[in-house]
């Protein structure tokens, strides 16, 4: 009995020690989703006069990257959002956004590095050799 117990109490800490280490983050506030569909942080994320996709959390939560297309679809850039000292900051364009059209981030399994695809230098190819 006293066996039992005590594999409880370890089962329990350990149960609780993975807890403390998930994501930080509120959520912008809105309610964590479930089946029915939500416009994502109105007004915060979310805005009339343009159209918001790809959304990615860091691994901790405590940072955000998004795509923002401009209403006639000419411009695509990764927004950026960070949680600090309780609240998230004002989204803006990420630095690595501002001159060339970027989009759809994510992040690498282990968190590390984020990935997206972007129109950066422009890629010519011919049959005869390999994209350069």
């Amino acid at each position: 009995m006293k066996l039992k117990f005590f594999f409880g109490l370890i089962l329990i800490a350990l149960l609780s020690s993975f807890h403390s280490g998930k994501q930080v983050n509120d959520y912008f506030g809105q309610i964590p989703p479930d089946k029915t569909p939500k416009i994502f942080a109105p007004q915060i994320i979310c805005l009339d006069n343009r159209f918001e996709s790809r959304g990615a959390f860091s691994p901790n939560g405590k940072a955000f990257y998004f795509t923002v297309v401009n209403s006639n679809f000419t411009s695509q850039k990764i927004f950026f959002t960070e949680y600090k000292r309780g609240k998230w900051s004002t989204p803006d364009t990420a630095s690595f956004s501002k001159k060339f059209n970027n989009h759809e981030p994510f992040f690498s399994y282990d968190g590390k590095k984020l990935y997206f695809s972007s129109e950066g230098e422009k890629i010519h190819c011919k049959i005869e050799k390999i994209c350069s």
